[in-house]
């Protein structure tokens, strides 16, 4: 009894230990990979610069393998330990060294699109892998989760079941645990961020293949909070915008590449709008400026602003195609003071004893509306857009001159309206030269309309000869711009563009002799800048850019062709940009930036006599007789901070100053960004 005994526990050791030795036999012999199914569009290739081929259902994998689906396709990769990884359109994945016997294998590297990954277990031990994106490390023991990547980098995991340890690239000493029906964020530069998975995304697990990406990227990049700004006080075309404009070139952001050079559309993977409201207060500037000068739409001076804008791309075609449209209404309202004496002849006035005292009163008032359509198509590694754009303003100029002699009485009152229309074509191409490298071009091409009218001007109540000038012209500009990353926590960007513009102005200047002008300017501008994340939750970028400007101007009279006036002005500067951007807690940021310039101008000009024999130099909105039109403050910084009140809206406060140049503005930023109801 006791022998039968025996011999049933020595077969039962003997049978485990047989399932032990093929246990491990499971867990670390080496992992063979194919392609289970494929559907649509899929390229399969041997490594970088290496030829790609057609996926096809069956085929082995080896390390090194890249797997190509932004065309649209879908592809699932079979491993035989039974774990499964399904690779979602728009994506770039490679595999790595997944064969290794060891104690964690490496899986593959995603770096943009969306992979959903069941890893199998044996027997109820772990069977580790780890996955890597441009922005974290995921490691995993067994369970079932997906990884998204932007094309900033930003990876997102969400966990259906078990739990995954993810590590941030920038900082490897921190990595947090995300367990079931949990997810979390890793942007460049920042913490993780945890959240709480949408119906959408746990949806997924259900392998629809329908993953749309966000173009929304939680968007919270120095360029993200101060480029909208800066389209709103840089100006479209000014001299003086350009050192602004020259900012954060390191940082990409979907909406201003797309508005800039519409190939870059092609960045949103699924429906996404988004809704800008900025007020913005201005301290009383020292002087009024033309309230609408061609070419210079936003560079206003402005005690209250009013802007809104709304954005949306709708991609087509499994986003093949996709479509945008933009509109954008301003409103700028001036209260100015100042000295009136340039205003008045002294001749027609008789005898004042302190003219320079005068103190003129005004207020301007103008507003703008702005809208443009798009379309982008993705073929490969290479996108094209064209964008048609549309502006119409209008503006106006009250001016009010009391009388020093009589008080109570008015010397001087006048009033000057101006209107604006400018339509745009830009065609815009981008190509993608590895997956953290990306080249883009654009070429633009403007017809200008514009024309300032005096509608009255009364001089101690005795109406006064009025003046027009009507500025029919066009403009082109040409632009290429590249950025990339150069490690987790370095990222770069260089811009170059040309930009020309001609402009036939006709004066009709009250009783003098009507006379023409010629405008011609020539504009050559570039940047480069880094974007660096040295610690957690902050962000470095500086900038060097530099640019000149070459304006000529030739007044001739009307019917005699007489030579009245001609002249050159010369512009250039070299500017330095550095910002910082620290994140606190989960929802909250601050900001702040400094902007160096060094920059000088030359200008000369002549002025000939009439048929008359009258000789007097004449001013327009783009070549001006004033040295000083044509420089702008030398330092200027922002600071502000930010509070992301949900996942789509945020609100932002800024503090702008340019050391007393002008008057300090406050501009308060609301955004909100719609998604799509399936993601």
């Amino acid at each position: 009894m006791i022998s039968a005994w025996l011999r049933a526990a020595l077969g039962l050791f003997l049978m485990l230990g047989l399932l032990c030795v093929f246990a491990n036999a499971q867990g670390f012999s080496p992992v063979n990979a194919s392609i289970s199914s494929v559907s649509g569009p899929v390229v399969l290739s041997g490594g970088a610069g290496r030829p790609g081929v057609a996926a096809a259902r069956g085929v082995s994998l080896s390390p090194g393998n890249v797997i190509d689906t932004t065309g649209g396709g879908r592809a699932v990769i079979a491993l035989t330990d039974g774990s499964m990884v399904v690779i979602q359109p728009g994506s770039l994945v490679t595999l790595k060294d997944f064969r290794q016997a060891g104690s964690l294998r490496e899986l593959f590297e995603i770096w943009i699109g969306q992979v959903r990954v069941k890893i199998n277990h044996f027997a109820g031990r772990p069977n580790p892998y780890r996955m890597n994106s441009p922005t974290a490390s995921i490691a995993v023991r067994g369970t079932e989760f997906s990884i998204t990547v932007d094309s900033t980098g930003e990876t997102k995991v969400v966990v259906f079941e078990g739990a995954v340890e993810v590590m941030s690239l920038s900082n490897p000493s921190q990595a947090v645990l995300v367990e079931t029906g949990q997810g979390v964020i890793v942007a460049p530069g920042f913490g993780f961020q945890f959240f709480t998975p949408s119906a959408r995304d746990l949806d997924d697990r259900a392998g629809n293949g329908k993953t749309p990406q966000s173009a929304d990227r939680d968007q919270q990049t120095p360029r993200a909070q101060a480029g909208t700004y800066d389209r709103y006080i840089a100006g479209l075309e000014s001299l003086d915008g350009l050192p602004l404009l020259l900012r954060y070139n390191a940082m990409p952001e979907a909406y201003l590449d797309s508005a800039e050079n519409p190939a870059y559309a092609t960045a949103f993977r699924s429906p996404e709008a988004r809704l800008y409201f900025l007020p913005s207060l201005q301290g009383t500037p020292e002087s009024l400026e033309n309230p609408l000068g061609t070419g210079e739409v936003g560079n206003l001076p402005t005690n209250f602003a009013l802007s809104s804008q709304f954005s949306a791309y709708v991609p087509l075609d499994k986003g093949k195609f996709v479509i945008g449209a933009s509109a954008t209404g301003s409103y700028f309202n001036n209260v100015t003071g100042s000295t009136a004496g340039a205003q008045v002849d002294p001749g027609d006035l008789g005898p004042i004893p302190s003219l320079g005292s005068i103190v003129s009163s005004g207020k301007s008032t103008s507003r703008f509306f702005d809208g443009s359509l798009s379309i982008a198509a993705k073929s490969g590694n290479n996108s094209f857009g064209l964008q048609a754009e549309t502006l119409r303003g209008n503006g106006s100029l009250t001016s009010t001159t009391p009388d020093p002699d009589e008080p109570g009485q008015i010397l001087q009152d006048s009033l000057v309206r101006s209107d604006i229309l400018q339509t745009r074509l830009t065609l815009g191409f981008k190509r993608d030269l590895t997956p953290r490298h990306t080249l883009g071009l654009f070429a633009r091409y403007g017809f200008i309309d514009a024309r300032t009218q005096d509608a009255f001007t009364l001089l101690k109540g005795v109406p006064q000869p009025l003046a027009q000038t009507d500025s029919p012209g066009h403009s082109t500009e040409i632009g290429i711009r590249l950025r990339g990353q150069i490690s987790g926590k370095l990222f770069y960007g260089a811009e170059a563009a040309w930009f020309g513009l001609s402009l036939q102005d006709a004066f009709a200047t009250g009783g003098a002799l009507a006379s023409q002008q010629r405008d011609r300017e020539h504009r050559e501008s570039a940047g480069v800048g880094i974007g660096y994340t040295p610690w957690r939750r902050t962000i470095l970028a500086s900038d060097f850019a530099f640019g000149l400007s070459d304006i000529g101007a030739v007044r001739t009279q009307s019917g005699s062709g007489l030579l009245l006036q001609n002249g050159i002005a010369d512009y250039h500067f070299a500017s330095l940009h550095v910002a910082l951007q620290r994140q606190i807690g989960s929802r909250f940021f601050v900001l702040g930036s400094y902007l160096n310039v060094w920059q000088g101008n030359k200008l000369s000009y002549s002025v000939f006599p009439d048929s008359s024999g009258d000789a007097q130099p004449l001013s327009d909105s783009l070549f001006s007789t004033s040295p000083s039109s044509y420089l702008s403050a030398r330092h200027l910084s922002d600071f502000g901070g930010g509070m992301r009140i949900s996942r789509d809206l945020l609100v932002q406060y800024l503090f702008s100053t340019d050391y007393g140049f002008s008057s300090s503005s406050h501009t308060l930023m609301l955004r909100y960004t719609f998604h799509s109801s399936k993601e």
